[in-house]
């Protein structure tokens, strides 16, 4: 049986799934057929060289090309 913690989750996937249709949507319309850009190895949103590092993996899964 679901928990408090597992009805919690729930409720806010339900909450957020919603949010996601219409830019998903938008986003598929614009690049269908298309390849995908090639995105740098590191992103950063840091302006100058004084931010805290912080490294973390990230697996994306890219449909259009092989890439590991």
């Amino acid at each position: 049986l679901p928990d408090k913690t597992s009805h919690k989750l729930y409720g806010n996937w339900t909450g957020v799934i919603p949010t996601l249709i219409d830019p998903l949507l938008t986003y598929l319309a614009r690049t269908f057929g298309q390849p995908l850009e090639k995105s740098h190895p590191i992103i950063s949103a840091c302006i100058t060289s004084s931010c805290a590092q912080k490294r973390t993996t990230i697996v994306c899964l890219f449909f259009d090309r092989k890439c590991i």
